[in-house]
């Protein structure tokens, strides 16, 4: 079982290369990017899944660009994700 210390490392990790993802969103949101949008999102979902309120952030964060560019399938499916999310971190 991992320690205390190790988890709090992990996650203060996770949070610094979650930031730099949003980040990425932003710059390529602000280009018009916006595959690099999406992929910078995905990302950082990825690494957010282990953390309730980081994975909640980035789903609704999806959620708001999807609605953004009219993607009605993926706002859906954001919104199954922010319903469900909390069971399966």
């Amino acid at each position: 079982m991992p320690n205390q210390a190790n988890q709090s490392g992990s996650r203060d990790i996770v949070q610094k290369l979650v930031a730099q993802q949003m980040d990425k969103f932003a710059l390529a949101r602000s280009n018009k990017d916006i595959e690099g949008a999406w992929w910078a999102l995905e990302y950082a979902h990825i690494l957010s899944q282990h953390y309730l309120i980081m994975h909640l952030s980035n789903h609704f964060a999806m959620l708001k660009f999807a609605i953004s560019q009219r993607d009605i399938k993926e706002a859906a499916g954001q919104l199954s994700g922010l319903l469900l999310c909390h069971w399966v971190t």
